[in-house]
C-alpha cells in the first residue's frame, strides 16, 4: 500500500498498488505531455527565430553583394568611358596633321585653279586683243585696197 497526500487539502490517502500505478502513470503522462508540449512550443519558437535570423543574414549578404556588384559595374563603366575618351582624343590627335595637310592641299589646288583661271583669262584677253588688232588691220588693208 502506498500513501498519497492531496496537494489541496493536505490529507493523506491509502492507495492499493494497482491504483497507485494507474494514478502514477496518469500523472506522468500528463506531465510528460505538458512538458513535451512546452518543449515543442519552445523548439518552434527557436526555429522561427533562427529562420528569421537566417533570412536577415541572407538578405544582408545579398544586399552587400549587390552593392559590391553595383560598385564594380560603376567602376567598369567609368573605365570604359575613360578609354573611349582617350581613344577619341588619340584619333583626333592622329587626324589633326592629316587634316591640316589635306586642307593645305585643298588650298594649294584652289590657288592653282585660280592661277590657271587667271592665266586662261589673261591669254584669252591677249588673243582676243591680238585678233581684234588683226581684224582692224585687215579692214584697214581692205579699205586701202578699195581706195586704190
Amino acid at each position: 500500500m502506498h500513501e498519497i497526500k492531496c496537494p489541496n487539502c493536505g490529507k493523506t490517502f491509502q492507495v492499493e498498488e494497482a491504483n497507485y500505478a494507474a494514478i502514477l502513470a496518469q500523472v506522468r503522462t500528463e506531465e510528460f505531455e505538458t512538458e513535451l508540449h512546452d518543449r515543442l512550443k519552445q523548439a518552434d519558437k527557436e526555429y522561427k527565430t533562427s529562420l528569421e535570423l537566417a533570412r536577415e543574414r541572407a538578405k544582408n549578404e545579398l544586399s552587400h553583394e549587390l552593392s559590391e556588384r553595383d560598385q564594380k559595374i560603376s567602376d567598369l563603366k567609368s573605365k570604359l568611358d575613360k578609354s573611349e575618351t582617350e581613344k577619341r582624343l588619340a584619333v583626333s590627335e592622329a587626324l589633326a596633321p592629316v587634316e591640316r595637310e589635306r586642307d593645305k592641299l585643298k588650298n594649294d589646288l584652289k590657288n592653282k585653279d585660280s592661277e590657271n583661271e587667271i592665266r586662261t583669262q589673261s591669254l584669252k584677253e591677249r588673243y582676243e586683243g591680238a585678233l581684234k588688232l588683226r581684224e582692224e588691220e585687215i579692214e584697214r588693208l581692205k579699205d586701202l585696197k578699195a581706195k586704190q
